[in-house]
């Protein structure tokens, strides 16, 4: 994954992913410094695997997560509005909203420990964790010379590592208990047997 950061005349870009590459608009940048490029980076490199298999699994959690928090509605309406004349007339806009969701809900959540930590517990599904994981993994594994980027997703690398290898605790009497995902606030004395 590279980052090209690339000074253009497009004043409402912030950034877009094209051919293995996030290319910044650094003019937007320059002219809001609040801007995190992390979260541009993790947005756009989402845009990169739209279409795949894990995408699309990462959808379907991502968009359950939100709506169980009672934002979906507004996640859309809001980015209708930001991204409704680039997709106006699309067949597939209902899917691309969604997808912006998705990357607007991770950029987010993936920004504090406190925030990921809501999204690991929400996800009950560790093959879902270990794609999130892996994906995280990629862009850590494929961002060079950007150390203030690496040490970010580096972090959110070794969280999501945690929480797949706590997702299960084994005990003597061969049962594992559940600790972590949704339904462990529910009952954590559930057991499975191994």
């Amino acid at each position: 994954l590279q980052l090209v950061f690339e000074e253009t005349t497009e004043k409402n870009a912030l950034a877009v992913y094209k051919d293995g590459k996030v290319i910044i608009n650094a003019n937007a940048i320059k002219n809001n410094p609040d801007i995190v490029i992390q979260n541009i980076v993790l947005h756009e490199s989402l845009h990169g695997k739209s279409g795949s298999k894990e995408f699309a699994d990462l959808t379907k959690t991502v968009l359950g997560f939100v709506e169980s928090k009672g934002e979906y509605k507004k996640a859309r309406a809001d980015l209708e509005g930001i991204y409704g004349k680039a997709y106006k007339g699309r067949p597939d806009f209902n899917a691309l909203i969604d997808e912006e969701v998705v990357t607007n809900t991770l950029g987010e959540y993936f920004g504090t420990e406190e925030k990921l930590n809501e999204l690991i517990n929400y996800i009950d599904d560790r093959t879902t964790l270990q794609k999130l994981y892996d994906f995280v993994k990629d862009i850590v594994n494929s961002l060079t010379g950007y150390k203030d980027q690496e040490q970010y997703f580096r972090r959110v690398e070794r969280q999501l590592a945690k929480a797949l290898q706590s997702d299960y605790v084994a005990k003597s009497d061969n049962n594992r208990y559940l600790f972590t995902g949704r339904h462990s606030r529910l009952d954590n004395s559930q057991t499975f047997k191994q």
